[in-house]
Formats: C-alpha cells, sequence, structure tokens
C-alpha cells in the first residue's frame, strides 16, 4: 500500500470551525467524487481537536512545541502507479485540478507538508480499531523532525529497528492500543505536487508516527508503575534522532471520506523504479 499524507494549515482569517466545515464538507464531496477516477481506495481525514485530553497530554509528554497543524489527510493506493496512470489521463487532470483548486481558498499550502510513504506496522491487534465518533479511540499523529546530523535513511533505519524494537517490548504496558510507523518515499510525484502548491520539501521529514489511545488504555497504563519506569526510556531514544522542538502532535477524530479493501485482484507485481526511486 502507498499513501499520500497531506499535513493541513488553515489559511490566515479561516476559523477552526468554518475549516472544518469546509473540509469535513465541501472539499471531502470532491474526494469522493473524484475517488474512481484516481484511483483511491481510501481517504480519511484526521480532524485536529487542541482541546483533546489525550492530545494535550501527549504534546507535554513528548514536548512538541512546533507550529500547530490543523489537520492530516491520508489517501490510500494498492501501488503508486495506479495514481500514476490516472494522471496520465484527461479525467484524472480534470479531478487533480479541481481538488488543488478547492484547496487554495482555504488552506495556506505553503505551511503544509506532503509525502507519500509506507506503513510500518509496531503494535497492530487482530481487532478493528478506528476513531471515528462511533468510538472512544482517539488517534494521535506526531510528526518531529530529524536531528539536522542525521540522514534519513539513517532515521528510518533506526526508527524500525531500535525503537520499533524498544516500543514492541514496551506495548504490554503502553496506552497505545495500535501503533503504525509511516515512513515517507520521496518521489517525482510528491515533488510535482509540492511546487503545484508552491510548498517547499522539508528536508528533515522523514514521516510521521500514529497511534491509537482511549481514556481506559490511558488509565490502565498511568496506574501500571512498570510503564512509569519505562517512559524516560522511550523518550530518551526519540531524542536521539527526532527534534521535538520542530514537531507536532495532532490528535482528534477521523473522517472516512472513501473507505474501500485497499488490495483486489489482480495485485500490484513488483518492478524497478518502485516509487520513483533513481
Amino acid at each position: 500500500m502507498i499513501r499520500l499524507d497531506y499535513y493541513i494549515r488553515r489559511k490566515t482569517g479561516v476559523s477552526p470551525q468554518n475549516f472544518k466545515n469546509w473540509w469535513t464538507g465541501l472539499h471531502a464531496d470532491l474526494w469522493r467524487n473524484h475517488a474512481e477516477t484516481l484511483g483511491i481506495r481510501r481517504h480519511v481525514q484526521l480532524v485536529g481537536d487542541p482541546e483533546n485530553p489525550i492530545g494535550i497530554g501527549y504534546r507535554k509528554a513528548y514536548d512538541a512545541t512546533g507550529e500547530p497543524f490543523d489537520g492530516l489527510a491520508t489517501t490510500c493506493w494498492a501501488d503508486i502507479r495506479i495514481l500514476q496512470a490516472a494522471l496520465e489521463t484527461p479525467a484524472g487532470q480534470v479531478a487533480y485540478q479541481e481538488i488543488l483548486a478547492d484547496e487554495l481558498g482555504h488552506i495556506d499550502t505553503s505551511r503544509c507538508r506532503l509525502s507519500f510513504g509506507v506503513n510500518h506496522a509496531v503494535i497492530f491487534p487482530r481487532e478493528k480499531i478506528e476513531a471515528t465518533k462511533e468510538t472512544d479511540y482517539t488517534r494521535v499523529a506526531y510528526f518531529p523532525d530529524a536531528l539536522p546530523d542525521l540522514v534519513i535513511p539513517e532515521v528510518h533505519r533506526h526508527w524500525i529497528a531500535v525503537h520499533g524494537g524498544l516500543t514492541q517490548d514496551y506495548a504490554p504496558n503502553s496506552p497505545n492500543a495500535k501503533y503504525i510507523q509511516v515512513h515517507c518515499c520521496e518521489n517525482e510525484l510528491a515533488s510535482r505536487m509540492r511546487t503545484d502548491r508552491n510548498m517547499a520539501k522539508n528536508d528533515r521529514h522523514f514521516g510521521h508516527a500514529e497511534v491509537w489511545t482511549s481514556p481506559a488504555d490511558q488509565e490502565r497504563a498511568a496506574n501500571n508503575p512498570r510503564r512509569q519506569e519505562l517512559f524516560p526510556l522511550y523518550i530518551e531514544d526519540i531524542e536521539n534522532f527526532a527534534d521535538s522542538r520542530t514537531g507536532y502532535l495532532l490528535a482528534g477524530k477521523d473522517h472516512y471520506v472513501v473507505n474501500n479493501e485497499i488490495y483486489t485482484s489482480p495485485l500490484p507485481k513488483p518492478r524497478l523504479g518502485y516509487l520513483g526511486a533513481e
């Protein structure tokens, strides 16, 4: 699966409520209407809630003091070539341009981030966990920058091998019911989409972490002495590769706009140059 993550900030002068109404309303309708044309299998909006108590607690614990974002839009395909092929058609170009034009009235695209990514599951239970309004779960997305002296491939290696391993060992004592690392994959299409939005590439961006947690999970962890013992070790490792001063932690509920099965037959086959790599 390939995912497109769009970390969004609204335009100055657009109120949070007006932005939410537009984003989950008219703009969501555009994505829904163009989903088949663009080959989209899933499109979900994480609507940020600055007053969410879980988010407030996480931002304090992780010292995430970067400039706030208003939301995170995630769009999924089984393979990036599906999107590439769709954008080569006249209908695909029209769909893309309509979505882009609608963004410009409400989103400050120059202050946003955009990247393709792949999931690396760290804590992934068999039962379905979603942070919709019908559940008690909150989805939390944390996206700090990499420390300036590290190259992104090394950050990805450490994030999987060390931080992922630490998190798996820590899982029974964690307040997180589900945890995924989203590793960004730079390619020509991402560069083109940023150019279309007057958006600069952030060379320190390596992806983001996503967790799902609930008040019950938080209470259980808070009453676990082992959690208090291990948490400083977890923070210590984050400080080895991530700059929390530039990071923001977005928490809230998910709004599913398109929600289909990602994989159908025939399945994508590998090829040289996948994800646009040179």
